[in-house]
């Protein structure tokens, strides 16, 4: 909606100039009437512009939520007894941040404080990494996912940044990255660089179909907030990267989605954990609404419990 309005008003502001171009070229008599009108017209115009843009920033801003002081679990209780005297064992403060992130995954949806509340503890936990392993990238990404869990994008994508740089050749790294990029409007353009990246490097046959399926991701996003002179391009675009992973696939006739992973519950792992599947739509007996079917899946291996993740 707000692409058609701001379309609508450079159109009118560009019929406007072009108009009173022609009226003032056939009788410059009139040029002092509409020389006054076309300036308000043009005022209004992207006043209204201004307006639009700023009321869909504000809609999009996320309203914030307050965590709550929450309880220990036996698992994170034991860990910080371990570390009562293994104070600076980096693994041990990962694997207890890791543990708050579960905590605060498993309640969030029915209690988003109190899950907010685990993850602020892991991020205090992180930040102890920090200080005893700066170089740390499994940390990093880890803060980076609470960040994200936190909904503070900025600082998210800066622990992102800084695990990458210090693992360049990361493929899994910038699949997730990329992935956060896709929530972001104006990151989308950087999304698929990151991922023209990804593609790039060395990596393997199942990052490969995962690097795929976000590149339809963000040809889709771009279908509808891309340069409008590429829109056709992005909507083939999207075909393709299907097909990159499913030849036999066709739009409308079948269905492809990332099947999470159910163990998967961190930002990254939820990315990087699961199957993508081809379905289609079947009637089911006695069901008021079809159900999908999947008629081939390809597993994502990458973040199972025994993966670098973990």
């Amino acid at each position: 909606m707000k692409e058609k309005i701001q379309e609508f008003l450079v159109g009118l502001v560009v019929t406007w100039i072009v108009f009173f171009l022609i009226v003032f070229y056939a009788n410059p008599m009139y040029a002092g009437v509409l020389l006054p009108l076309g300036v308000a017209v043009i005022g209004v115009s992207l006043a209204i512009l201004v307006a639009v843009r700023v009321l869909v920033q504000a809609a999009k801003r996320p309203k914030p939520v307050r965590p709550i002081a929450v309880p220990e679990t036996s698992e994170t209780a034991s860990l910080k007894s371990q570390l009562e005297i293994k104070s600076e064992d980096a693994s041990l403060h990962l694997a207890l941040a890791r543990k708050y992130m579960l905590a605060g995954w498993k309640v969030y949806a029915r209690n988003v404080p109190a899950g907010l509340g685990y993850y602020e503890k892991a991020e205090t936990v992180l930040a102890k990494i920090n200080a005893l392993e700066p170089h740390n990238s499994k940390a990093l990404m880890s803060l980076a996912s609470v960040h994200v869990m936190l909904k503070r994008s900025g600082e998210a994508e800066e622990e992102f940044l800084k695990a990458m740089e210090l693992e360049p050749d990361n493929v899994e790294y910038k699949i997730v990255y990329a992935r956060f990029l896709t929530r972001i409007t104006e990151k989308y353009y950087e999304a698929e660089a990151v991922l023209k990246q990804s593609l790039s490097q060395p990596h393997s046959p199942e990052m490969g179909y995962l690097i795929h399926y976000y590149f339809h991701n963000v040809y889709e996003r771009l279908i509808n907030y891309g340069k409008k002179s590429e829109r056709l391009t992005y909507r083939q675009n999207a075909e393709s990267e299907y097909k990159n992973i499913f030849p036999e696939y066709e739009k409308g006739k079948y269905e492809v989605d990332f099947i999470r992973d159910k163990n998967a519950v961190f930002f990254d792992e939820a990315v990087l954990c699961g199957k993508i599947g081809l379905g289609v739509w079947k009637e089911i007996p006695d069901q008021p609404h079809n159900q999908l079917t999947y008629i081939k899946t390809i597993e994502i291996k990458s973040c199972l419990p025994d993966a670098k993740f973990s």
